[in-house]
C-alpha cells in the first residue's frame, strides 16, 4: 500500500493491510509527567464518510528511557 501511495496512486483494496500502518507514523505525543510511566492523547471528530459515526484517536506514549541506564533482562 505504501508503494502505491508514494507513487501517487490509489492502492487497490486487496493491497490495503491496516497492520502495516500500526506504529508506522511518528505522532510526537508528549512525554509523560515525571511521576507517570505513560501519557495518553485523545481526539474525537466527525467521520467525513459517514455522518452518523465519529472517529476516535487514542495515543499512548511511554516514557523514553536512556538505554545506557536500562536494566538488563535475561
Amino acid at each position: 500500500m505504501r508503494r502505491f501511495l508514494n507513487d501517487g496512486i490509489m492502492p487497490p483494496p486487496e493491497a490495503v493491510r491496516i497492520e502495516e500502518l500500526i506504529n508506522y507514523f511518528d505522532y510526537d505525543y508528549p512525554q509523560p509527567a515525571s511521576d507517570h510511566s505513560f501519557s495518553i492523547t485523545t481526539e474525537l471528530t466527525n467521520c467525513p464518510w459517514n455522518v452518523s459515526r465519529q472517529l476516535a484517536l487514542i495515543g499512548i506514549q511511554g516514557k523514553k528511557i536512556d538505554m545506557e541506564e536500562a536494566p538488563i533482562v535475561i
